[in-house]
């Protein structure tokens, strides 16, 4: 199931499975709005609908994080701000300066962002509370970050973790 991991030490505070089922509720996730570039937030370890957001498995705890990104390539936007920057030409006679560009830039984000292709993807989070361990499922450090950090933000203060770090990187031990 597990193909990456970047784990975690629990330092301190790690709520009950009720405690934590019931923080996570204020960030369940909802997908990204009309002029929303991004949607994060807690789904259903199983995909079902309304179930519950953490999932106990013979003592160890399932979470899946879910990210939403709407994909808006520059060269359209680029296109688009060429296209206003043209009619404003043609209309007034003027080139628009660097600072009306940056707000025409703007509003053409906006105007293009309820048409474009979203990406979704799904992170699986782990947490064995008896090893005081959590493992996320990604190799990029920044799927991470986000997923950790939501959690961290839901949780009461006090929850604290850090990077598990050992004296030989995994790179090097498996090349050995």
């Amino acid at each position: 199931m597990f193909k990456n991991a970047i784990i975690y030490r629990i330092k301190a505070n790690l709520p009950d499975l009720s405690a934590l089922e019931e923080a996570l509720q204020k960030e369940t996730f909802q997908p990204c709005g009309a002029t929303q570039e991004q949607s994060t937030g807690w789904v259903p370890p199983r995909g079902e609908a309304h179930g519950a957001l953490v999932e106990s498995v013979g003592g160890q705890w399932m979470l899946r994080f879910h990210t939403e990104i709407k994909l808006l390539p520059t060269s359209v936007v680029q296109k688009r701000v060429q296209e206003k920057c043209d009619a404003i030409e043609r209309e007034s006679g003027r080139k628009p300066g660097k600072w009306e560009q940056r707000d025409l830039k703007e509003e053409a984000r906006l105007d293009l962002l309820p048409q474009a292709f979203t990406k979704e993807s799904r992170t699986w989070v782990w947490i064995d509370p008896q090893a005081s361990t959590l493992v996320v499922d990604t190799s990029s450090q920044a799927q991470a970050d986000a997923a950790v950090t939501s959690l961290v933000e839901c949780l009461p203060p006090g929850f604290a973790l850090a990077l598990l770090n050992t004296q030989t990187s995994p790179q090097a031990a498996m090349a050995q």
